[in-house]
Parts: structure tokens; sequence; C-alpha cells
């Protein structure tokens, strides 16, 4: 993109065929869509497209395609969407034809195998090992690189393909051999804040009262708990005999349709009841409300990590991962009888303060994991609650794999409610209408200069892997290349319309 053609002496030469380029092909296979078939690649036409990517070089190119195929990856490693498996699915995986085994031999050359090695299981072309082998040895020259090295590396991973492409604001990054950890403000304990999705191959525990529980070791949950009286009981009587009748029409497992269906009509009605403000909204009192935040508080990273939380007049909603062995259930029982002495004592009165059962879920995956985190942000914003009347608290504190940046709580609060402050990295990405924030940016930790974006830009890395490289966020990576006047390494559509257009 530095090379005028020589014609026209304007446009950029990588967009014109007076170069040499790379061509690179890949299909798109959708197996989730049809879980009855095979999913071991054969001669048999099995994909639903392909991608076509254009670059410099097959490992530019590559990442390109890979990214044109729409599937959640930015690259072909490092972009915070790696599975890390043991060794032995790992040979399987490779020895077998599948839609993700280019990211298995990546994981493989990250763990020490050689071309040969991987050759004996795959048949590939050692050419394309080779290829393949330098994207990973950049990857790894990123992340190892000092702040005074930065400077020199980024433009050499643009060579491999790692390239800008905007998508989730929250970074993902490697996970680690070891926990990624994080030192409490009041004590030297290390605590484990790795994100864990749902893990489908995992056994999960099943409990069921008016409501299923499922509770999984290591999984983070999304929960509501609401007043006693926030739900009229006729209203709660309906709900629950329509979502039975529903149930029962629509066994599991759902498509895409069904669940969404289900959301739309059990899960979104019941939150907006809640928004309606219904009951003595007790929680509105900022002395009832502090109660609350400072119960949730208490444990943090003792017996389970919280992540965001939002005390609303009538219900709470928390995002948090138990620590240890503590269960979610034992935790929800501990924060519910705690808060509702308290609250009895304070504003003496008697009787049952919460509903018996909570609204609990496990979090997926990366993308729900924001998606919980938003909700809560909002909640405040969608009730339109007036600041003072509710105390919403937003840490981040969850490592998609194996972030390094964290982040200080925010919060917004009643009179008596002091911001709970953390001296780590604060990030300001919460909705201006979810209230009142206090929120500020602190400096990152890596640098990255003209030499670094070109050569990462060369080598085709994204804006998500070389965030992930320096411990940085795409935004502060991408204003650093707007700073330089560098153009990014474009996805399929732009490089092929560009291409195109100067063909003609």
């Amino acid at each position: 993109d530095e090379i005028k053609n020589d014609i026209t002496r304007e446009t950029p030469a990588c967009f014109e065929p007076t170069i040499d380029y790379c061509v690179v092909k890949v299909p798109r296979f959708t197996f989730e869509k049809f879980p009855q078939a095979e999913a071991t690649l054969t001669t048999r036409m099995k994909s639903v497209g392909e991608a076509m990517a254009i670059g410099r070089t097959f490992k530019e190119a590559l990442q390109k395609a890979l990214r044109s195929l729409e599937i959640k990856r930015f690259g072909l490693i490092a972009d915070g969407a790696d599975r890390d498996v043991d060794l032995e699915t790992l040979r399987l995986k490779l020895a077998t034809p599948n839609a993700e085994r280019i990211f298995y031999i990546a994981q493989a050359f990250q763990k020490g195998a050689s071309i040969d090695e991987v050759y004996e299981l795959t048949k590939i072309d050692r050419w394309f090992l080779r290829n393949v082998q330098q994207i990973v040895e950049e990857t790894k020259f990123l992340e190892n690189a000092p702040p005074s090295r930065a400077a020199r590396d980024v433009s050499s991973a643009r060579k491999s393909g790692f390239q800008p492409d905007s998508a989730d604001e929250h970074l993902a990054r490697r996970v680690a051999n070891e926990p990624v950890t994080r030192p409490r403000t009041k004590s030297t304990e290390l605590v484990d804040v790795r994100f864990r999705g749902l893990d489908p191959q995992q056994p999960i525990v099943q409990k069921r009262g008016h409501l299923p529980h499922w509770e999984q070791p290591g999984a983070t949950y999304f929960v509501t708990f609401r007043l006693a009286d926030s739900l009229p009981a006729d209203v709660l009587a309906q709900w629950r005999d329509e979502r039975a009748a529903w149930l029962k029409l629509h066994p599991q497992p759902w498509d895409w349709k069904t669940a969404r269906e289900y959301m739309r009509r059990f899960e979104e009605e019941r939150e907006q009841w809640l928004d309606q403000g219904h009951g003595s909204c007790l929680l509105r009192e900022p002395q009832a409300a502090v109660i609350v935040a400072e119960s949730l508080d208490h444990f943090d990273r003792q017996r389970y990590l919280i992540d965001s939380y939002v005390v609303m007049p009538n219900h709470v909603h928390v995002l948090f991962k138990p620590l240890g062995e503590h269960s979610p259930v034992d935790i929800l029982h501990s924060w519910k009888s705690f808060t509702a002495n308290a609250l009895n004592r304070e504003m003496n009165r008697a009787g049952a303060l919460w509903m018996h059962e909570s609204f609990d879920t496990i979090v997926r995956d990366a993308e729900h994991l924001h998606a919980c985190r938003e909700y809560i942000a909002q909640n405040p914003g969608k009730a339109r609650l007036s600041e003072g009347s509710f105390v919403l608290t937003r840490r981040d504190a969850l490592v998609v794999n194996g972030e390094t940046k964290t982040q200080t709580s925010s919060v917004t609060c009643p009179s008596r409610c002091e911001p709970d402050v953390i001296s780590d990295k604060q990030d300001a990405r919460q909705p201006s209408e979810a209230g009142s924030f206090t929120s500020t940016n602190a400096p990152s930790n890596g640098e990255v200069g003209r030499e670094t974006l070109l050569r990462a830009k060369k080598l085709g890395f994204s804006d998500r892997q070389l965030a992930v490289a320096n411990g940085l966020t795409e935004a502060e990576i991408r204003s650093k290349r707007k700073s330089l006047g560098l153009a990014p390494t474009y996805r399929l559509v732009d490089t092929c319309a560009a291409e195109f257009e100067a063909y003609t």
C-alpha cells in the first residue's frame, strides 16, 4: 500500500495487477445448523459458500480470508477466540479433516509441534504448513516484544494478515498456562479472573424448583432476584402457566428462532414487568440500596468474583463467577438471607423480603457476557430511573481468554453510597442512558509505532490481534494507526471491490 501504481501514479499498487499478489479462497461450513450432518470433510460437497481474499503474501491473504468467513474469527490465531484442547484431542483433530482444522494446525505449532509431525497427521503440503508456522512465530514475537521493541513489531504482523476488523470493544486475550490473576485492593490474595462460558462437553448439575437451575464448575452466572411483591401473584401465576404450556409444545433442543421466541415471550416480558416498578420498591430508599450493595461487595474476590451488578427499586441483577467450592445457590442464599434480616431491622418491618426463587442463567460465551454487561448498565436508563434511585457497579472484572486489561468499577450511588474504586485501569464504555458515571481511562502499557504497524499489516494481522499482543484495546490500536496515516488491511469485500474497480 506504500508503492504507487507505476501507470496511474495515484492508486496504491497493492490493489492493481501491476505487481504480484496472492489469492486465497476458503470454504465456509455451518455444521452447527445441521446437527445431524457428518462433520468430517470428504470429497462430498459440504460447504455453504466460500470467501476469497487478496494479499501480497499467502499469509496475509489466508488471515484475511479467515476473517471474511464471518465465523467470529479475526485471524488465524491470538484473536481471543482460540479453543485450547489437550494433546490427544489435538492429534485427532489434525488427523481428521474438519472445518476448523486450520486453527488446530496453528494450535499445534503453538504447542511446539514440528512441521514434519503436523505433516504426518494432516498430509498437508509442507509449504503451507511452513506459512502457518510463520504466522504463529510472528504472534509469539509480538506477545513477547517489550515496549521498547514494540515500535518495529506490528508492521511485520500486518504482513501475516493480522487486520483491523471492528467488532466487540471488549478484547479477548489468549489463555495462559497459569490462571490469570489480578491483585485485590484490600488483600494480597490472587484471584482467577478468567471467564469460562458454558461448556456442553462438561457435566451440568440441574436443579429444579418452579424454574430450572443449571450449575457447572468454573462457570459465570447472570442472576436476578427480586422483592416478594415486585410481581403481582396473579400475573406471576399466569406467567408460569403460560411458560409451562409453551415448553410442553416446544421441547428442547431449540433452533435459534424458537429460542428467540422464548426470550421474547417470557424473559423479556418478565423484565418489562420488573422495570414497571410494581410493589413497594423498597430498594429505592438509599439506605436499603446501600445495604444490598455492601452485601454483594462483602465477599467479592473471596467467595465469588463480581463483574457487574445493579440494585433497582424492586430487583437486583448480578453478573458473577463463584470461586473455589462455593456454589451459586449458596452465594445467592447468603445474599438474600443477610439483606432480608438487615433490611427488616433497618426499615422496621417483618415478613419475607425476597421472592423464594431467583432467575439465573449460565453465561454461554464472550458475546453473551458482553450482552449481560450492557443489559445491566442500561437497565436504569430503560426504566427511566433518576440518579440516586439505583446503585450500578460495573467492573468488567472477568477476563475473556486471558485479557489483561482490567477496569475500575463505575457506580451510580444514592446519597449514602461511596463509589467503590479499585486501583486498576478504567474503561469508559457504559451507555449514557444508564445514569451518571465516574469513569476515567488510564494509559495503556503497550507502545505501538509506525514500523510496528507496517510490519503487522504486511502479514495481515488485525487490530484485534495487535491489541491482544500489546495489551491494548482495538480502539487504541485503531487510533494510533489513524494518527500515523496508515490504512488498514481490508477484509474480503473491501479488497475485492477495490481490486475489481482498479482492474476494470
